[in-house]
């Protein structure tokens, strides 16, 4: 029987205010439950997982952490996001995929402090079985801090009046924008608000969105990535 490999590129969202509050510590909620569509109810196996982090303000974020993978579409934190886990025992959990400090390529060159790439080698979760539940197409996964991400941003609107909703471009200073953010990522401010979409980033002090900004954000108030974790998971059929 021929193989069938696939992959699957989840973007786990992250809260700007949780994100903006402090750096989160090891055994915090750091990814949200977030749906894994298989696009099939069969079973699968999973042969491998890289995860792309974004760097922050030009300063790269590699530290370990832990996915969980769990069948149950119902499936919540019982703590928030960055505070410390506390949860009870799930029935339908999957097992988990580590990434340690040594999966993350250390190549000495500077676009290495702006994203970075760990491939996990082990954990419960590699190269085992797993099947959506009850005829389902999807299983779940969220994750949990092994060490201090700080993604706390210090690329600031730079409007006195703040963003404004009738208009797609967002004036930044403090940091360059360059070094946070890239075309199709998702912006809110720390308190919550949606900015938009990035169409482009012009030089370090501009910021073009696809649309006009949705809600608007004061002058000084810090932005975000909301998505500054990628998953890719590899999957045999």
């Amino acid at each position: 029987m021929r193989r069938k490999y696939f992959s699957k590129l989840i973007k786990p969202v992250l809260t700007a205010s949780s994100m903006h509050g402090a750096a989160y510590a090891a055994g915090d909620v750091l990814i949200p439950w977030t749906e894994i569509n298989l696009g099939s109810d069969a079973t699968v196996k999973l042969i491998n997982a890289t995860a792309i982090v974004r760097g922050t303000s030009g300063a790269r974020q590699e530290q370990p952490f832990a996915l969980w993978l769990s069948q149950d579409s119902t499936r919540t934190w019982q703590s928030a996001e960055n505070a410390a886990v506390s949860e009870f025992p799930d029935i339908y959990s999957l097992g988990h995929i580590s990434f340690v400090a040594g999966d993350y390529d250390d190549t000495a060159v500077s676009s290495m402090d702006l994203l970075s790439f760990a491939t996990a080698n082990g954990g419960n979760g590699i190269n085992r079985l797993v099947k959506p539940l009850n005829g389902k197409k999807s299983i779940y996964m969220g994750g949990v801090a092994g060490g201090a991400f700080d993604f706390r941003s210090n690329v600031a609107v730079n409007m006195g009046a703040g963003t404004s909703t009738s208009s797609a471009v967002i004036t930044t200073d403090t940091a360059d924008a360059r070094t946070s953010f890239a075309v199709g990522d998702v912006i809110h401010s720390e308190d919550g608000n949606i900015q938009g979409t990035i169409k482009t980033v012009d030089g370090n002090t501009q910021i073009t969105l696809t649309a006009n900004v949705t809600a608007s954000a004061g002058d000084d108030e810090k932005l975000y990535n909301i998505s500054p974790i990628w998953i890719r998971l590899d999957f045999e059929m």
